[in-house]
């Protein structure tokens, strides 16, 4: 059997629990931009560090 409970109490504790999954749901999507930010700018490293490897052989070849 379900406590008696003024409806003020009722509202505001669902209030409560809405407010903490807005809050949960935002720093989900926040930590899923930071998440993604950084994983960008790893790939960016990695291609230009792949570039200028190749800068040491051109040179090379134009030696040959």
């Amino acid at each position: 059997m379900r406590s008696a409970r003024p409806l003020t109490g009722e509202a505001e504790g669902e209030d409560v629990v809405l407010s903490r999954t807005e809050r949960a749901g935002g720093t989900m999507a926040k930590e899923m931009m930071e998440f993604t930010k950084n994983n960008i700018l790893a790939q960016a490293a990695q291609a230009m560090l792949a570039q200028s490897n190749q800068l040491p052989q051109a040179v090379l070849q134009l030696l040959r």
